[in-house]
């Protein structure tokens, strides 16, 4: 549970830095301000992909703690970017087309004035995203 928080603290501060950088010279020089949401933007993605498999390997290869498990995650980027990024774009994909599919699927509440309705709606969409969710988890398991 230790390792699981300390894991999360360690990935916000990664998270936080660049948001810190980036807004402190968007404050400072304002005509830079667009740029440098581009670039937190970017630095974000790449850190997405950086830490894909970050609780396979806490799981699967360390036991060592979070630091250990954040340097082991960023190694196994390293050496199978290729695998990381089509696995990120494969999940990224399969989100997305879920997510167009449950938002087509389930009434929007502007065109139904049926309360039952719209809250079957809100029920089997929160289904669908747990499954969505359970699946990337095991399918990353799977392909680490």
């Amino acid at each position: 549970m230790l390792n699981i928080l300390g894991i999360k603290i360690i990935i916000a501060i990664f998270y936080l830095i660049p948001l810190a950088i980036f807004g402190a010279i968007a404050f400072a020089y304002r005509p830079l301000a667009l740029l440098m949401v581009v670039l937190l933007v970017i630095t974000w993605l790449i850190l997405k992909f950086v830490f894909l498999f970050v609780y396979p390997v806490l799981y699967l290869k360390t036991n060592g703690g979070p630091i250990k498990t954040i340097k082991h995650t960023i190694n196994y980027f390293n050496a199978k970017l290729g695998h990381v990024i089509l696995t990120g774009l494969f999940l990224f994909i399969i989100s997305l087309v879920v997510g167009l599919f449950s938002a087509v699927i389930i009434p929007n509440n502007e065109f139904i004035a049926l309360t039952w309705v719209i809250i079957i709606g809100i029920v089997v969409n929160f289904l669908i995203n747990i499954a969505l969710v359970l699946w990337t988890s095991l399918f990353l398991f799977k392909e680490y």
